[in-house]
């Protein structure tokens, strides 16, 4: 009998033998608290205690039950980011009413984070992109978060977008304005904070646009140009067929297509005459798009004043001229200036597009004071302007043109930190040489007086002479007695007598016999005498003649 209760017990507490810990379930609630359900099929139909405790804390019981039809399912208990609960073991127990345990839980919570899912959806349209933006959990860092976002058109399949880390928008390029997009975003802790296996449920859903009609919606026709018409047909919901397009002008013939337009053997449009002399956009377009067995699929019923697409710009130029920079282009001649609407967009260095304001007739853009640094990349696109019927679409922007040259990255603040490190180094070069040169100066007598020589002073050298010797220069010199007589003269000079000749003319009325004399005059010089004496010789007539006088024998 107790080994059929036994039995019987084993059978009704999935928690024991191999069921053990495996009908708790704990997840972590938006980082704010922690639940732990369990599952009921096979236990008791009583209410079964619930006990837990994180790794190292204390264990309690279950202070909020979660109840189903009175009984306990579950347990909500405290959570902590900041102590990091969920990377510590959770041990968790289930009893029955007799105290035996039905259930148990032992492991850590990293995984096992539910966050709740973003709200606030809106959309917004930006040509050419439809924008999505969301708020999302505030109780961890955008870092930590991985979002995905999903979206439909015109309610079929849902298109799902790759994961992506640290954001809170999604860009649609190119969306319909004839089509109904619905959006929905979920998210789930991101590698880097501990990922998370489990997604948040999916945003409410959030739409743009109108659901398109059958007819009337799924022909697109665009002048391009002012050449010709493109009419092109969304293929979604048509039959996998070559379809035939037949179209004609208010007032005008109908005529099935020439020029089909195709892909992967299959029509998907068509180029239609136009002409702008007939001023074809301004009158009604009527176009019928029919399937192989006749009927009509899509139809076409408007003008196309507003859906004319000219060319981009060309032949972008750009010139300096002090102190502007100017950009100038042509576009398209297959209308007047006046007919055109252009706007230029240029950007720094590759940084943002800075984009202008619109302008009608003109060719040309200058933009004041650029800097003669940095690069310039401008672009311009035209449409048609109000004067000759508005359009709505704007034509590609033109081929990029380029002005100046990119400076390097922290140019400025690499030349001032090197300016700074050469005024460093050039004056502790300066002093260095200062103290080198000041050493020298004064170790090296030498060097001192080849550099500043000394000027000498004559009054010092001879103030011994006059002060102390009285002019007396032999006992200055200290010159030796013996020395001093053998300067002095030791011999008596021998007089010698002298004779000076002097011309003694006579007047030529004397006689032809008389005869010029000579007188010679003898002088004999001795000390304190003198002597002299005179001759006269005859010379001849009318003839002077000069004896010169003899030298002195001393």
């Amino acid at each position: 009998m107790v080994l059929l209760i036994c039995l019987v017990l084993l059978w009704t507490c999935p928690g024991s033998g191999s069921k053990l810990d495996t009908n708790i379930k704990c997840v972590v609630i938006n980082l704010e608290y922690v639940n732990c359900t369990w599952d009921d099929e096979g236990l008791p139909q009583e209410n079964c205690t619930f006990r837990s405790r994180y790794e190292g804390g204390p264990e309690a019981e279950c202070q909020m039950y979660l109840k189903v039809n009175d009984l306990n399912v579950g347990c909500r208990f405290s959570y902590s980011e900041e102590k990091l609960n969920r990377f510590t073991l959770l041990h968790a127990w289930l009893y029955s009413a007799n105290g035996s345990v039905v259930a148990e839980h032992h492991r850590n919570l990293i995984n096992m984070v539910k966050l709740d899912p973003p709200y606030n959806l809106t959309v917004e349209m930006k040509n050419p992109e439809l924008y999505l933006y969301w708020n999302s959990s505030n109780r961890t860092k955008a870092v930590c978060k991985t979002s995905q976002v999903r979206y439909k058109i015109n309610h079929k399949n849902w298109q799902l977008q790759s994961e992506s880390t640290e954001r809170n928008s999604f860009s649609l390029p190119f969306p319909s304005t004839q089509s109904l997009y619905e959006f929905q975003v979920r998210v789930k802790m991101s590698d880097t904070c501990g990922k998370s296996e489990m997604w948040s449920a999916w945003s409410e859903s959030v739409y743009c646009g109108s659901m398109k009609n059958v007819n009337d919606t799924d022909i697109k026709c665009v002048v391009i140009n002012l050449e010709y018409v493109n009419c092109t047909w969304d293929d979604e919901g048509l039959p996998q067929e070559n379809c035939t397009f037949r179209s004609r002008y208010e007032g005008g013939p109908e005529a099935e297509c020439q020029t089909y337009l195709k892909v992967n053997d299959l029509n998907v449009g068509c180029r239609v005459s136009y002409s702008e002399e007939k001023l074809n956009r301004f009158t009604l377009l009527h176009a019928w798009l029919y399937s192989a067995n006749g009927s009509v699929v899509a139809e076409h019923h408007r003008n196309l004043i507003n859906m004319v697409k000219l060319d981009p710009p060309y032949n972008l130029t750009v010139e300096m001229k002090n102190p502007e920079l100017y950009l100038y282009w042509n576009s398209s001649n297959r209308t007047k200036a006046v007919c055109k609407t252009s706007q230029v967009r240029y950007k720094i260095n590759h940084k943002n597009w800075q984009l202008q304001s619109e302008s009608t007739e003109r060719n040309s853009f200058s933009l004041p004071f650029p800097s003669t640094q940095s690069l310039y990349e401008f672009q311009v696109r035209v449409k048609m302007s109000d004067t000759c019927g508005k359009s709505e679409m704007w034509s590609a922007w033109s081929e990029s043109v380029y002005c100046g040259s990119m400076k390097n990255v922290n140019d400025t603040e690499t030349h001032s930190g090197s300016s700074a490190a050469l005024m460093i180094l050039y004056t502790a070069g300066a002093a260095v040489v200062l103290v080198i040169l000041s050493c020298l100066l004064v170790h090296s007598e030498r060097l001192r007086v080849i550099l500043v020589p000394v000027v000498p002073n004559p009054g010092k050298n001879f103030a011994d002479l006059i002060d102390n010797y009285g002019g007396n220069v032999e006992n200055w010199l200290s010159i030796s007695k013996e020395l001093q007589d053998g300067f002095k003269p030791n011999f008596t000079e021998r007089t010698c007598p002298v004779r000076e000749y002097r011309l003694v003319s006579q007047s030529s009325s004397d006689s032809d016999n008389s005869l010029s004399s000579l007188t010679d005059v003898s002088t004999d010089y001795q000390p304190m005498h003198s002597y002299s004496s005179a001759s006269t010789l005859p010379a001849p007539a009318e003839t002077t003649q000069t004896t010169p006088t003899a030298p002195s024998v001393l």
